[in-house]
């Protein structure tokens, strides 16, 4: 009985923090349809810059273009739905302000309570462009699609969004020891969008491979791509993701 009311009380924490950002968009309502536009034109943008970079480096790329849109946009879908819900990274402050007192005061998880206050509608807009483009990118190839496959992608690529996620927890808890953790956020992001713009395949088992595999997002799109267009094996994209 006291569990189902915790974690009651903590999906009713959940509610009222949504609540809240809705109506904190709503009194400026300018500001959230512009966010909202520019991340749908952002993110459909994509498209057409992945086409061009296809059509003019293809070669250097070795990929059809399916594989490497698919490549970008699953694992942009990916690593961005889950850093909507794990974006509390301002754990530093929050130390060195003494604001930590206010979560631990309440009687519930006090990092739920972090995370949530971490919450950002922004990127939920931007997560739900790249799920539009996902969708539709599946629309327009059913006929080729292995649909368990899909599945199996799917289930790894949740993997290695709580992969991302863990990653976050760990680099923002070090605030506990030092006064700025930036510097190692900035490392992970750096690396992170190397590996987010080019297939891990190109660096061809040099150290700048090998650095890679400790990426989840290497995880989210190289591997789930070479998988689902049958470039290599079940058993293989299990080993990589058990590294």
């Amino acid at each position: 009985m006291t569990k189902s009311f915790g974690v009651k009380r903590n999906l009713d924490y959940f509610k009222e923090a949504i609540k809240i950002q809705i109506k904190s968009l709503n009194e400026y309502k300018l500001n959230m349809y512009s966010g909202m536009i520019l991340a749908f034109i952002f993110t459909f943008s994509i498209s057409i810059f992945l086409y061009v970079v296809y059509v003019n480096f293809n070669d250097f790329v070795n990929w059809g273009f399916n594989e490497y849109y698919f490549f970008v946009i699953f694992n942009a879908l990916i690593i961005i739905l889950f850093s909507t819900f794990s974006f509390g990274m301002n754990l530093s402050n929050t130390i060195l302000s003494g604001d930590l007192n206010m979560y631990l005061v309440k009687p519930m998880s006090t990092l739920w309570q972090y995370l949530i206050n971490g919450l950002s509608l922004f990127l939920v807009f931007n997560a739900f462009s790249y799920f539009l483009l996902f969708i539709g990118f599946i629309f327009f190839h059913l006929e080729q699609f292995n649909y368990l496959r899909l599945i199996i992608v799917l289930i790894f690529g949740t993997f290695a969004g709580f992969a991302h996620v863990f990653i976050l927890r760990m680099l923002d808890s070090i605030s506990f020891f030092i006064k700025n953790n930036t510097t190692f956020f900035n490392f992970y992001y750096s690396f992170k969008g190397v590996y987010d713009r080019f297939p891990l395949g190109l660096f061809n088992k040099s150290i700048t491979y090998k650095i890679g595999l400790f990426f989840p997002n290497v995880y989210a799109g190289f591997f789930s791509s070479q998988y689902f267009f049958g470039h290599i094996s079940f058993l293989e994209l299990l080993k990589y993701f058990s590294i």
